[in-house]
């Protein structure tokens, strides 16, 4: 990491874009993603900027992104 440093702000940001593209493009070729929404009075997937990001690149390639409980939870509500 000190040699990326060594490099300046510029090449460091260049190498996270690389990586973006290369998460987006991992999941346009998954199709769906799934989060977690618990606890369900406050989930925290939806305050996360990682999930939000996903969330929103699975929604752009036309996936599916779908919310949820914990089996135990799903059970407590039957």
């Amino acid at each position: 990491m000190e040699q990326l440093e060594a490099h300046g702000p510029d090449l460091q940001i260049a190498l996270r874009k690389v990586q973006i593209h290369g998460f987006e493009r991992v999941i346009q070729h998954t199709r769906s993603t799934v989060m977690l929404m618990e606890p369900p009075d406050s989930p925290r997937a939806p305050t996360r900027v990682w999930c939000l990001f996903e969330g929103n690149a699975t929604l752009r390639y036309g996936g599916q992104l779908e919310g949820i409980l914990s089996s135990q939870r799903q059970s407590k509500l039957q």
